[in-house]
């Protein structure tokens, strides 16, 4: 499937991000989330890549601005890879609006697919919000997200044992397609996104020899990751 045909929503903060696709040199279409500068960031997304690529605020709480908004911008925009970003808050809006914007998808007004990539840590709230999240939105694959900065992912028991509970089991069989590792990132090179709010393309070009090529390793364990979903088949053409 052509990464054109593409939604993907992430957990973190309020923004919706518009990003063209881009092809990677000497590729098909693949993910430009990690090649090409739109990572993921814990606060503030939309401050860091305003005026880099298209951003549009929006508030996904309980009332239904937001989610008129997000719709319609889906709506009227064509081969365009759309990136949400909302607050684990959110799920207050998604419990409220989640459903409506899901049979809006499936009545494919929209010429795109809905992926869902959750990430987690090893705490039990990150889990239970994502339970909840699977029973009000009922399209598009979803994927969870281990993220490997805080274990390895043997070290994931909390979400192993309650997507295995009798009142999960059902809905996780069928609604989560894979679960997937984020590799870890070393502080020294974090700490440039975490408190310094920088892009991936201006942290690259700050680095020292070793640190880049430390860089270049995680962006390529990245972005196989996104390749491992089997959504983005480098054949299609654009």
């Amino acid at each position: 499937m052509n990464i054109n045909q593409y939604v993907n929503y992430y957990g973190e903060p309020d923004t919706l991000r518009r990003v063209s696709p881009v092809r990677r040199e000497g590729t098909g279409n693949l993910p430009d989330l990690i090649r090409k500068g739109a990572c993921f960031l814990p606060y503030d997304v939309g401050r860091i890549y305003n005026g880099k690529i298209s951003v549009t605020p929006l508030i996904l709480d309980e009332q239904q601005t937001g989610w008129i908004t997000l719709f319609e911008l889906l709506e009227r925009s064509e081969n365009t890879l759309f990136v949400v970003n909302s607050a684990a808050r959110s799920n207050r809006g998604i419990e409220a609006n989640g459903e409506n914007f899901s049979l809006a998808l499936q009545d494919q007004s929209v010429p795109y697919d809905f992926v869902t990539f959750w990430p987690i840590n090893r705490q039990l709230d990150c889990v239970n919000l994502l339970m909840d999240y699977l029973r009000v939105i009922q399209c598009g694959p979803v994927f969870t997200i281990r993220n490997n900065y805080w274990g390895a992912p043997n070290e994931f028991i909390v979400y192993e044992n309650m997507i295995n509970k009798a009142k999960n089991k059902e809905i996780a069989q069928s609604r989560i397609n894979g679960v997937l590792d984020f590799p870890p990132l070393n502080d020294l090179i974090t700490l440039q996104f975490y408190s310094y709010g920088k892009t991936i393309p201006e942290v690259a070009g700050m680095l020292n020899s070793f640190k880049r090529n430390v860089f270049s390793t995680w962006k390529n364990n990245a972005y196989e990751m996104f390749e491992s979903t089997g959504l983005f088949d480098e054949s299609d053409s654009e």
